[in-house]
C-alpha cells in the first residue's frame, strides 16, 4: 500500500440547495492506492454525497454549498473539469439508470471509451472484456430498457470497468441483483482488490458478503461526520460498544457472537468473529453448544388449506416484445400468511405481484383475491384490499409534499381531515419522516423514499400487503422497524407478500416461502423446508443466509444442531 494517499479529503462540508444542515460535515479522510475501504452509516448520513464528491460530481454536477477541499491523484476536484475527474474515480450508483447515456448494451459500455477518442480496436476489446467480466455478453446488442433491474446493474459497471479508473466507488451495486449475481459481484470486486494499483470504496450494506475482503471500515453519523475508521475487527468491536445506536449493518455472526458474549461476559477475552469460519471456532470455545443441540425432529408443512385470500391457477403471462414472463403460475396465499416470493432476476416475481393486482391485463379465470376475479374487479375495489409497494418508490409518488403523498389514498377515501392529518402525522413519526413532511418526495434519499412509500400504504391499513423489497437501501435501524411493523400487522391477522432477494428477511420473518425461476413457481412451502432443499436454492440462485450457513458446517460436526436462522434464536435458547 502507498503511503501517499491517492485522495485526500480535508475538512469537507456541503450543504444541498435549501437544506439547513450539512449532508457532510467537517469530514477528514485519506484514501490509499490499492486499498479497499467499506462506508457504513445510517440512511441519509452522506454516504452517496461523499462518493459523489470524490469524482466531482459535487460541485459541478450537482451544486450546493461546498467547503474544504478532496484531492484526487494530485488533482483538486473544485480546479478541475469533470471529464478529467471521471478518468480517475469511476461509480457505480445505486440506481443504476441514473447514469445510462444510450440505447443499447454495446453502446453503453462504448460511451466513456468513445468520448476518450480511444482507438476502434481498443474501444471493441474493452466493451468486449467489461461485458464478460459481469455476465452480459449475450446481451450486448439488448435494449437497455428490456434489461431486469439487476442486469442494469451489472451494466452500469461494465460501463465503469471499461474505463478503467484508478479508484472505483460502489454505492450499493448489487442492491438489485439476486444472491447468485450479488455473490458474483463481490467474487468480482475480490478479484479487483488483489490489484494494487486499483483503490475501492465500497458503500454496501450486506456486510457479511463483503467483510473479508476491507481493509479498513469508515463509520459515518447521522449528522455527516465520520465517528470512527479502522481495521474491521476494531471498528466493529466499537460499533457494538459504543454505536449501537446508529442502526447500521454489522455480520451476522459478529450479531450472533455479541449476544453469546453478553450471556458469557468471560467470553469478552475472545476476539469477535467476521466470518462464518470464525465464529466456528468461537462456539467450539463458548461451551454453548450442548445447549444449541436439539432432538432432531422431521420438518412438518404448518400450510393450511383453507381460506384462501389469494389464488392464482395456471397464470402465464407474455409482455408486447414477446418476452415470456409467467409460465402457468399456480399458487394459493392462505390468510394470514407471512409469504416471501423469492428466485432470481428475471423469473417473474414483480410480474406476478402486478399481475395479481390487475396491472396488466390477464385472461379471466386465472386470479382471484378473497375469491372474485381480479378482472371484474374495478381498480378502487383491488386498492381496498390489497396495498402494493413498489420496487422503485418513484414510480409511485404523485404529490408535491411528503404529508400530501402519505394523505392521498386517505382523502380519495373521503375521511376527515382532522382524522387525516392524525394518522399522517403518526405514520410520519414511526418512519422518521416528519421533518420531511414539507418536502418534495424525490428530493428524499433513497432509502428516505423507500420508507415513504411502505408508509403510504400502511395508513390506509390494507388487509393484503405486496411490498416488492421493501428493505431496499434501508440501514439496519430502519429496515428492522419496517419488518418489526409488518410481523405485528401480521400478527393482526394481516397478509404479507414480501418480494425480495435478502434470504436472512426469509430466515426471519417469512413463515412460507414461494420460489420462482424461469417464470414457474418451482417451490412453495415453509422457510425451514426450503432450506432443506438445497437443489431447489441452485436452481433459484439462491444462497442461504450467513447463518444458515454456519448451522450446515455445525450440523456436520455435532448431529442435532439447532437451526440457527436468525441471531436472536440463540438469545431465546441462552435466556430459557
Amino acid at each position: 500500500m502507498s503511503k501517499e494517499p491517492i485522495i485526500r479529503i480535508n475538512d469537507l462540508s456541503f450543504w444541498y440547495p435549501d437544506s439547513e444542515h450539512p449532508a457532510l460535515n467537517k469530514v477528514n479522510l485519506n484514501i490509499y492506492e490499492g486499498e479497499t475501504i467499506l462506508i457504513l452509516g445510517p440512511s441519509g448520513c452522506g454516504k452517496s454525497t461523499l462518493a459523489l464528491c470524490l469524482n466531482g460530481i459535487i460541485p459541478h454536477a450537482i451544486k450546493g454549498e461546498m467547503k474544504g477541499e478532496v484531492i484526487v491523484d494530485g488533482m483538486n476536484t473544485k480546479e478541475h473539469p469533470l471529464h478529467e475527474l471521471t478518468q480517475r474515480v469511476g461509480i457505480v450508483f445505486q440506481d443504476p439508470e441514473t447514469q445510462f447515456c444510450t440505447l443499447y448494451v454495446e453502446d453503453e459500455v462504448a460511451f466513456g471509451p468513445e468520448n476518450l477518442c480511444m482507438p476502434r480496436e481498443e474501444i471493441k476489446r474493452r466493451v468486449f472484456d467489461s461485458l464478460k467480466k459481469v455476465g452480459l455478453l449475450k446481451h450486448r446488442k439488448t435494449r437497455i430498457d428490456r434489461l431486469s433491474g439487476g442486469e442494469k446493474q451489472r451494466l452500469a459497471l461494465a460501463a465503469m470497468l471499461a474505463m478503467n479508473p484508478k479508484v472505483i466507488i460502489f454505492d450499493e451495486p448489487t442492491s438489485n441483483l439476486d444472491p447468485a449475481g450479488t455473490a458474483e459481484v463481490f467474487a468480482m470486486i475480490r478479484d479487483m482488490s488483489k490489484d494494487p494499483e486499483k483503490t475501492i470504496v465500497l458503500i454496501e450494506h450486506k456486510v457479511d458478503e463483503v467483510i473479508d475482503v476491507v481493509d479498513r471500515i469508515v463509520v459515518m453519523d447521522p449528522n455527516g461526520r465520520i465517528v470512527t475508521q479502522g481495521a474491521p475487527r476494531f471498528v466493529i468491536e466499537e460499533v457494538l460498544e459504543k454505536y449501537r445506536e446508529l442502526g447500521i449493518w454489522i455480520p451476522h455472526v459478529s450479531e450472533l457472537a455479541a449476544i453469546i458474549r453478553r450471556h458469557k461476559p468471560s467470553l469478552k477475552k475472545l476476539k469477535i468473529p467476521l466470518t462464518i469460519k470464525e465464529m466456528v471456532e468461537f462456539l467450539e470455545k463458548s461451551a454453548i453448544i450442548d445447549k444449541l443441540i436439539k432432538v432432531s425432529q422431521p420438518i412438518r408443512s404448518t400450510r393450511m388449506a383453507e381460506d384462501v385470500v389469494i389464488s392464482i391457477r395456471d397464470l402465464s403471462f407474455k409482455y408486447p416484445d414477446g418476452t415470456i414472463a409467467l409460465r402457468g403460475v399456480n399458487l394459493d396465499v392462505i390468510r394470514g400468511d407471512f409469504v416471501a416470493i423469492v428466485g432470481g432476476n428475471g423469473s417473474g416475481k414483480t410480474t406476478l405481484a402486478l399481475c395479481t393486482i390487475g396491472a396488466f391485463r390477464i385472461p379471466p379465470g386465472k386470479v382471484f383475491i378473497n375469491g372474485r376475479d381480479v378482472t371484474s374487479m374495478t381498480r378502487y375495489e383491488i386498492a381496498k384490499e390489497v396495498g402494493y409497494v413498489f420496487q422503485y418508490p418513484e414510480h409511485q409518488f404523485i404529490e408535491n409534499t411528503v404529508f400530501d403523498e402519505v394523505a392521498f389514498s386517505l382523502r380519495v377515501r373521503r375521511l376527515p381531515e382532522s382524522e387525516i392529518k392524525e394518522k399522517v402525522e403518526r405514520v410520519l413519526r414511526l418512519f422518521s419522516l416528519d421533518k420531511y413532511k414539507f418536502r418534495n418526495p424525490f428530493s428524499l434519499s433513497q432509502g428516505e423514499k423507500r420508507r415513504l412509500s411502505v408508509a403510504t400504504m400502511l395508513v390506509v391499513e390494507p388487509n393484503i400487503l405486496i411490498l416488492d423489497e421493501p428493505t431496499f437501501g434501508q440501514d439496519a435501524r430502519n429496515s428492522e422497524q419496517i419488518m418489526d411493523l409488518l410481523k405485528e400487522l401480521n400478527m393482526q391477522g394481516k397478509t404479507i407478500i414480501m418480494i425480495t432477494h435478502d434470504m436472512k428477511l426469509v430466515a426471519k420473518y417469512a413463515k412460507t416461502v414461494a420460489v420462482m425461476s424461469d417464470g414457474r413457481v418451482i417451490f412453495s412451502g415453509t422457510v425451514e423446508e426450503l432450506f432443506e432443499r438445497p437443489e431447489i436454492m441452485e436452481k433459484a440462485k439462491l444462497l442461504p443466509p450467513p447463518l444458515m450457513e454456519l448451522t450446515a458446517i455445525m450440523r456436520r460436526k455435532y448431529s442435532g444442531f439447532r437451526a440457527i436462522k436468525y441471531p436472536e434464536i440463540v438469545e431465546e435458547v441462552l435466556a430459557s
